[in-house]
């Protein structure tokens, strides 16, 4: 299997890299390829062996140097890195927003402080930023890797020294953070994904194979060797047979999994195993030496990390452009053709040089590639402090893009709007006062923006407003969707709450599905005659807000700037409005066969002209929308107030107990 002699070089390995980056970068270009994104867990067991190897080697020989060990790191990952977030600061301040530019000023230093896993995880919602909007979002992988590499030669300093049993302290080690990721994945996904604790088990893994492979197990090797599976006449060794098996591990984990997998988890086994047989059974297995160390993976396993680095920024960049957005496929071609070019260039003339050149002293350049990072970090800070520079801008769209809105305060996020893995509402969501009638919102985010103005309106007719909400979870019951497994526990505790609290009102708020089909709007009658049989006097259906495809303010000031007008409008075509409009007299005929109340969000927004994209007068107008479909305070007053009879009608009578 694995010689004992010292470290070298493994062409096979570049081609492991190789497998590893092409299959992140066909994910991001492609849904297709669902499970690509598996290739940074193949990185982590290359970086693992390789790194480890290195301190383990240098540990054994006595010549292990700290100081040499983070200059060689720096040399490695910074020269690729600073380039990419330059290029990226460049690229941003052409075409990002006030709001877009300063989250990538905030990222930049997270880059460059290698904590963007941990900024990500706190980020981690329902109304965060899409991944679309962050063009440094793959940088999460490099900080678990250097993360790892803080601790990890520390720690294999200090067995050595204390004569430690390395392989079980490896072990150890291993076993915690694969538990840490198998107890964590179901009830928190995002920090196991994000969070260094339960990932760095598959660096570990990578540190165990480096272990084996520098002590001494050539009579195991000699006997695999020898080894031999028969198959009809042909002889094929057992390190064949299972470079074939690791092949085919990577492969199926890259089409079995996809984003609504539970991962890591168990799942992360297949693409790590499947590393491991492949680095474990050397560079003379079959698959390795055929198909690994053949010359065109190897060329793309050697410019693999600034390919990793530079292609999901473009492809960002690209599909934010006018041209990205009416040719998408073409976009995505020329973005991963670009990133190819670039990676091969910045390989040739800014990698090797600074990392293998003899011109200058190896301390000389990790300094200067160490302050530079420094500064490119304060430039990053800079621009989040500076709020993304919204001078760039005409004065007229400045307080568009400027705008700020406490969403997760207002919609009362974790608490009554619950996130996917959440299940507990908080006492605050209803509040019960002897003789005074409730009204109960249930829905998701598209309920929980109606708290404060149905609150609001609520308190002056002597009416109390309960919030019971959960992200893109429907108010159905027996609802099943794949990626909110929790719904259907969620909306049974919330029928359940209806029962015990007899609100008179129930308003029933959704994103209610447009163009693709689900089966909350074929199970709506069932949960509404539910509802009716548990005591509920009233039911309000409310109807799809306006979607804008991007965020508002975004599109309001490209509205502005192509038309040269000093003055926002007050309407704006949305591109689906249609599909708004034929979904709104859908619900508005389910609500006239049930008799219930519908309150028509479209007919309150929209006509012939188009929905409203700001209200007021003059240089004083508001947003209707913060974000592509979610309305502000002021839209949600303007909706709950001009609907009052949909919400209101009848208060003192119809609503008591």
């Amino acid at each position: 299997m694995l010689s004992s002699s010292s470290l070298r070089h493994r062409p096979d390995i570049d081609g492991l890299r190789a497998i590893a980056v092409l299959a992140v970068v066909a994910f991001h270009a492609t849904k297709r390829i669902s499970g690509g994104f598996i290739g940074v867990d193949v990185f982590f067991v290359i970086s693992g062996f390789l790194i480890s190897g290195i301190i383990l080697n240098g540990l054994r020989c006595n010549n292990f140097s700290l100081t040499d060990f983070y200059v060689r790191r720096i040399r490695r990952i910074f020269p690729a890195l600073l380039l990419v977030l330059v290029c990226s600061w460049v690229l941003g301040w052409f075409l990002l927003g006030p709001q877009g530019y300063a989250l990538l000023g905030q990222h930049m230093v997270a880059g460059a402080g290698f904590f963007s896993n941990i900024l990500l995880w706190s980020e981690s919602g329902y109304f965060d930023p899409t991944a679309t909007l962050k063009p440094l979002l793959h940088l999460w992988s490099l900080g678990i890797e250097e993360q790892f590499y803080l601790v990890w030669p520390l720690l294999l300093i200090f067995a050595t020294k204390f004569n430690w049993r390395i392989h079980l302290s490896i072990l150890i080690l291993l076993a915690g953070s694969f538990a840490v990721n198998i107890a964590s994945v179901q009830s928190n996904p995002v920090a196991t994904f994000y969070l260094p604790l339960s990932r760095f088990w598959e660096l570990l893994a990578g540190a165990l194979l480096a272990y084996v492979h520098l002590h001494h197990l050539d009579a195991l090797e000699s006997k695999l060797s020898s080894t031999v599976c028969q198959l009809g006449k042909t002889s094929i060794s057992l390190r064949s047979v299972a470079s074939v098996l690791g092949l085919l591990l990577i492969v199926a984990s890259i089409f079995a999994v996809d984003d609504s997998s539970s991962f890591p988890g168990w799942w992360a086994l297949l693409p790590t195993l499947g590393s491991m047989l492949l680095i474990a059974v050397g560079s003379h297995a079959w698959i390795n030496r055929t198909f690994l160390s053949n010359s065109w993976m190897i060329a793309v396993g050697l410019i693999s990390y600034p390919l990793y680095l530079w292609h999901w920024p473009l492809l960002t960049f690209g599909r934010m452009t006018s041209i990205g957005m009416d040719h998408p496929r073409l976009t995505t071609l020329s973005m991963v053709a670009l990133a190819f070019l670039l990676s091969t260039l910045t390989y040739l003339w800014v990698e090797k040089p600074l990392r293998y050149g003899v011109k200058w002293k190896a301390n000389s350049v990790a300094k200067y590639l160490l302050g530079a990072m420094v500064l490119l970090g304060s430039l990053g800070a800079l621009t989040y402090f500076q709020k993304g520079w919204s001078s760039r801008y005409p004065q007229a769209v400045r307080p568009f893009l400027d705008y700020q809105f406490d969403y997760r305060e207002s919609f009362r996020n974790h608490r009554c709007l619950l996130a996917g893995t959440e299940q507990d509402f908080a006492a605050e969501c209803a509040q019960v006062k002897a003789g005074v009638p409730m009204m109960l919102i249930w829905g998701d985010s598209h309920g929980a923006m109606l708290y404060r103005a149905l609150d609001e309106v609520a308190k002056t007719k002597g009416i109390s407003v309960a919030q019971f909400t959960s992200s893109s979870c429907p108010p159905i019951l027996d609802f099943d969707k794949k990626d909110r497994p929790l719904c259907r526990s969620i909306n049974n505790t919330i029928f359940k709450k209806i029962v015990e609290l007899r609100p008179a009102t129930v308003v029933l708020a959704h994103d209610w599905p447009q163009s693709v089909p689900e089966n909350s709007l074929a199970k709506l009658p069932e949960t509404i005659q539910k509802l009716l049989a548990a005591g509920v006097k009233r039911i309000v259906l409310v109807g799809p807000v306006p979607h804008w495809g991007k965020a508002l303010p975004a599109e309001l000031v490209r509205f502005m700037q192509s038309s040269n007008a000093n003055i926002a409008p007050d309407r704006l075509l949305p591109p689906q409005i249609k599909q708004i409009e034929q979904l709104d007299k859908e619900l508005m005929l389910i609500s006239k066969k049930l008799e219930i109340t519908y309150v028509s969000s479209y007919q309150s927004f929209c006509d012939e002209k188009g929905c409203f994209a700001t209200l007021g007068v003059g240089n004083n107008k508001s947003l209707t929308a913060f974000d592509d479909a979610h309305l502000t305070p002021a839209a949600a007053r303007f909706l709950v107030i001009g609907n009052g009879d949909g919400f209101f009608k009848n208060t003192t009578a119809d609503l008591k107990h």
